[in-house]
């Protein structure tokens, strides 16, 4: 009787911990590093920001976009610089359909978004570029990989 009430004891405190066995629970921890919770966390924030941020271009709120790059101030935002830059890729894109994906990585001081965005003609890569302050430091548009050729650099 008393072997049969340590053996649910036993049970007991291994569905507790995990349901783990006494021998996975000894097995060696994963070499790999451990992605840190709070960088993660952090990405998927300045993914959201950078989505947000097309959007201003898509709504044509290019004074707003304007305002979140760094050190902006009134005599230097680049408002009409953005306008010009949002127009060239209308014209030879046709209109915006949707956002497709997000990817982002961090490097140093750098947060860097790549947003893939479906236009009517096809798929363009917006690379939005934020600092830890969440200010914009640079926004381009890469070249898309062809088929069977590796993903720019500098996102993976």
């Amino acid at each position: 009787m008393l072997r049969w009430i340590g053996v649910i004891v036993i049970s007991v405190c291994i569905s507790l911990a995990g349901c783990k066995s006494p021998a996975a629970a000894k097995q060696k921890p994963s070499l790999q590093p451990a992605q840190p919770q709070q960088q993660v966390v952090d990405l998927k924030e300045f993914e959201a920001m950078a989505k947000d941020y097309i959007n201003l271009f898509v709504k044509g709120d290019f004074a707003v976009a304007a305002s979140k790059f760094t050190g902006a101030t009134p005599e230097t935002m680049p408002t009409k610089s953005l306008q010009d830059l949002w127009a060239a890729i209308l014209a030879r894109n046709g209109p915006f359909v949707e956002q497709v994906s997000a990817k982002s990585e961090r490097n140093k001081s750098s947060n860097i978004i790549l947003v893939t965005c479906k236009f009517e003609k096809e798929l363009v890569d917006i690379k939005v570029v934020y600092n830890d302050k969440k200010e914009v430091t640079s926004i381009s548009f890469p070249p898309r990989p062809q088929p069977g050729t590796s993903e720019p650099k500098g996102v993976k």
